[in-house]
């Protein structure tokens, strides 16, 4: 347990930026559990799109912290696996190069860019990353199976998002994680789409989603969802 910083001046510091609604919410509630007063600021109109078109990403979230506290959230944020330790005693600490130089800060920016085409790309770390997917969208029907996918890296993404974007997604994946070591997908997709459509009261990106690819990286899984809010 940290020591408490109700009675910290509360000079902000900006501790960490995501595009992950999700994952803004867990770090409230470590610092929270840890005693470390912060809250998020939401840029844009994301908040007004997550409510209403049901999508679990938004526009950049800021969480901010009191400045004395900086310390302490680093600690949670490393444990979390969210921030890399410092090189070395004295390093400067740069929160916006950090949060992008992470696999994670990587995964944000391409689900902001792939979000122009109507994708979504969501992070998962867990070895049993399958798991983890149905965990961050509360799935009741667990009973699926994955398969490879057959196609080649660029048909791939042209299968799953279409002419339009799949290159420009394939491009921008390739340039900042390098092809995965393999590409998988439902082997039965159609109760997967079901349950996941923020139509069907489910916690999905997008109201209906047309298909879903993850692509297996070491230590790491990438999921993309495509699909519409039209």
């Amino acid at each position: 347990m940290y020591p408490a910083f109700t009675n910290c001046k509360m000079e902000e510091k900006i501790i960490f930026k995501t595009y992950n609604s999700f994952e803004a919410d867990q770090i409230l509630a470590s610092f929270q559990d840890a005693g470390i007063p912060a809250y998020k600021r939401e840029h844009g109109i994301g908040q007004l799109v997550e409510i209403a078109a049901g999508m679990s990403r938004t526009s950049l979230i800021e969480i901010i912290i009191p400045e004395e506290a900086e310390d302490a959230a680093d600690e949670i944020l490393i444990n979390m696996g969210l921030l890399e330790p410092p090189p070395g005693p004295g390093a400067a600490r740069d929160t916006q190069t950090w949060a992008d130089d992470t696999p994670q800060g990587k995964a944000a920016l391409l689900d902001d860019f792939a979000m122009y085409y109507e994708t979504a790309v969501l992070y998962l770390k867990e070895e049993n990353y399958l798991e983890e997917f149905y965990q961050f969208f509360f799935f009741k029907n667990r009973e699926q199976t994955l398969i490879p996918f057959e196609e080649s890296f660029q048909d791939a993404f042209t299968e799953l998002c279409g002419d339009r974007g799949g290159k420009s997604i394939a491009d921008k994946t390739e340039s900042l994680f390098g092809r995965p070591k393999r590409m998988r997908v439902f082997e039965s997709v159609d109760t997967v789409k079901e349950e996941l459509e923020a139509s069907s009261d489910g916690w999905g990106p997008f109201y209906v989603v047309f298909d879903l690819m993850f692509c297996e990286y070491d230590g790491f899984t990438l999921c993309f969802i495509c699909g519409s809010n039209n």
